[in-house]
């Protein structure tokens, strides 16, 4: 099957399941006092699920201090289901165009919180982080934390962005090269494990984990704690780049 139309599948079996299995179960995945690692395990999935359309629910959110997500998430992740259909099945140009142009602005997104505002008390680093230390670090709770993070990159960046990228390169696109930098940019490594370097992604992933972790609690004493992790960052998409061509 080519990689577009698993693309397609992909966005189409988490929409369904997200908004008629996993809703209906578990809500918005809202703290659950008594019960953290169930909270944090709620938010992963719901992360996971969920697919970039998504961010157009988060932007009326924070423009407008209204929480519409769930209504405007209904429309603008449908949107992208269908964006992926007539890519896949009707080779419409456009629609590439627009379905890989969501994914970059998600991208964009979750890489410049990531790298430049991880410390922000909007988002998930900073919620969980606060959560974690009121609590004291409890272990199982630190493991569901750090899987709830790896399933929001997952599902909502890494797995989709992959089968762009393949598609492209089945398509014999330039752009190939350019979603294989971006990911890199998202996730330092995982662009190599993309094209096959598994072991060097790997290394590069966990050297990135670490030199983030550092910076993550040097901004609460610098503005300027970002340049480590966006140096590193850099220097592994463009290594990856080079071993694509």
């Amino acid at each position: 099957m080519e990689s577009k139309k698993k693309l397609f599948f992909w966005d189409l079996i988490r929409y369904l399941v997200l908004f008629l299995v996993f809703y209906p179960l578990f809500g918005g995945a809202e703290y659950i006092p008594g019960n953290p690692v169930g909270w944090a395990l709620e938010v992963g999935a719901s992360e996971f699920l969920t697919n970039d359309g998504h961010v157009w629910g988060d932007f009326v959110w924070l423009l407008s201090g209204i929480d519409l997500r769930g209504i405007v998430w209904i429309f603008t992740q449908l949107a992208v289901v269908l964006l992926g259909y007539l890519w896949a099945y009707r080779n419409w140009g456009i629609a590439r165009g627009l379905r890989i142009f969501n994914w970059i602005i998600a991208l964009v997104v979750y890489a410049g919180y990531t790298i430049f505002f991880p410390a922000s008390p909007q988002y998930d680093y900073f919620i969980f982080a606060y959560a974690l230390s009121q609590m004291g670090w409890p272990l199982i709770f630190t493991l569901s934390a750090i899987l709830s993070l790896t399933l929001m990159w997952l599902g909502v960046i890494l797995i989709s962005g992959y089968l762009i990228y393949k598609s492209l390169l089945e398509e014999n696109s330039i752009w190939a090269r350019r979603i294989l930098f971006l990911l890199s940019m998202g996730v330092p490594g995982f662009g190599h494990i993309a094209i096959g370097k598994i072991k060097r992604g790997i290394a590069f992933m966990t050297i990135g984990s670490a030199i983030w972790a550092v910076d993550f609690y040097l901004f609460f004493v610098s503005p300027f704690a970002f340049i480590p992790t966006l140096l590193f960052w850099l220097y592994v998409a463009r290594d990856a780049c080079k071993m694509h061509e």
